[in-house]
C-alpha cells in the first residue's frame, strides 16, 4: 500500500486496554469506540509498540456508507479553526470557508458540500478518515493487526467479554449536560437555560455567530427552532440531520463517491467474517476464558 496521511484529530498509533492489559482495542472513529471502551473499562491508552502478545486484540469495522453519513453531524458539531475543547476538529481556513459557504438548507446540500470538501482537500477529520488508515503507519504498512468484528454485533461481544449493560456513551451529547444529574439545582439551571434565562455555564452561552455551528443552526434548523438555548437546539438539529442523511444511502452520486474514496474500506468490510453471529461469539467466549487471558 502507498503512503498515507493521517488526520490530526485522532491519536493514531495507540490502542486502549484494561487494567490487567488482557484486551487491546483499536479505536476507530464513528465505530462505537466510546461505548466499547467505557463498557469494558478500557481506560488506558498504549502505543502499538507496547502491545502484549497474550492480549486479545480487537477492532470494530462499520459499513462504510453508513459510517460516512454518521460522520457528517459529528464533524459539524466540532469543526473550528482553533481548538477550544480537546475534541474540537480544527481545520484550515480554506476547508472552513468551503463548508461555511454552503447553503446548508437541507441534508442533500450538506452531504454534497462534505463530499466536495473531501474531494478537494482530502480527509480532514478522523470521523470520516478511512477505517483502514487506523491500522496503518504513515508508510502504509500494518502497525496493529487485531481480530475484527462488525459494529452490528458490538453489544453481543460486550456481553461476552463481561461488559456492563451495553450502555451507549457519547460525551458530547445533551445527556452529558447537567440535565442528566439528579440534584435540583442543575435541573433548575437547565430549565432556565432552555428558556434563554441562565447564561453562566458555557453550555448555555449563545453560539459564536462566525461559527459553522451557528450557520448550520440558522439555515438547516431555522424551520423547526423549538429551543431558545442554541446549544440544545444545535444537538436537536444535528439529530434530525443524522436521520435525514440516511435517505441518501441509495443515491447514485453518494455510492460513486464512497466507492472511489473508500474502496479499501468496502473491500475489508465485505470480507469480514469473524464474530458475525452470537453462536460464534459464544465459541469465542469459551476459547477466551480457557486461554487464561481473563
Amino acid at each position: 500500500m502507498s503512503s498515507i496521511q493521517h488526520t490530526s484529530t485522532h491519536p493514531h498509533g495507540k490502542m486502549w486496554t484494561n487494567e490487567d492489559q488482557s484486551i487491546e482495542f483499536l479505536r476507530i472513529s464513528k465505530n462505537g469506540s466510546t461505548s466499547f471502551t467505557k463498557n469494558l473499562n478500557l481506560n488506558f491508552p498504549k502505543k502499538f509498540t507496547s502491545s502484549r502478545i497474550s492480549a486479545l486484540k480487537l477492532a470494530c469495522i462499520r459499513n462504510p456508507y453508513e459510517r460516512f453519513l454518521s460522520s457528517i453531524p459529528e464533524t459539524l458539531k466540532r469543526i473550528a479553526t482553533k481548538k477550544v475543547k480537546d475534541d474540537d476538529v480544527v481545520v484550515t481556513q480554506n476547508i472552513f470557508d468551503h463548508i461555511l459557504c454552503s447553503t446548508m438548507m437541507g441534508s442533500e446540500e450538506i452531504l454534497d458540500v462534505f463530499m466536495s470538501a473531501i474531494a478537494s482537500f482530502g480527509f480532514f477529520d478522523a470521523h470520516h478518515e478511512p477505517q483502514v488508515h487506523f491500522f496503518l503507519k504513515n508508510d502504509g504498512t500494518i502497525a496493529f493487526d487485531p481480530h475484527c468484528f462488525d459494529l452490528r454485533y458490538m453489544d453481543d461481544l460486550i456481553q461476552v467479554l463481561g461488559g456492563r449493560g451495553c450502555k451507549k456513551f457519547n460525551s458530547r451529547t445533551y445527556a452529558a449536560s447537567p440535565i442528566a444529574q439528579e440534584k435540583w439545582k442543575p435541573r433548575i439551571k437547565t430549565l432556565m437555560g432552555n428558556l434563554g434565562v441562565y447564561r453562566r455555564d458555557v453550555f448555555y452561552q449563545p453560539l459564536d455567530k462566525n461559527s459553522i455551528q451557528y450557520a448550520f443552526l440558522m439555515q438547516f434548523g431555522s424551520s423547526f427552532n423549538i429551543f431558545k438555548n442554541q446549544r440544545r437546539q444545535l444537538e436537536y438539529s444535528l439529530q434530525k440531520l443524522n436521520r435525514d442523511l440516511k435517505r441518501h444511502l441509495d443515491s447514485a452520486d453518494f455510492k460513486d463517491f464512497i466507492s472511489q474514496q473508500y474502496y479499501k474500506d468496502i473491500e475489508v468490510y465485505e470480507k469480514l467474517s469473524i464474530y458475525q453471529d452470537l453462536q460464534s461469539l459464544q465459541k469465542f467466549s469459551t476459547a477466551y476464558n480457557e486461554s487464561g487471558m481473563r
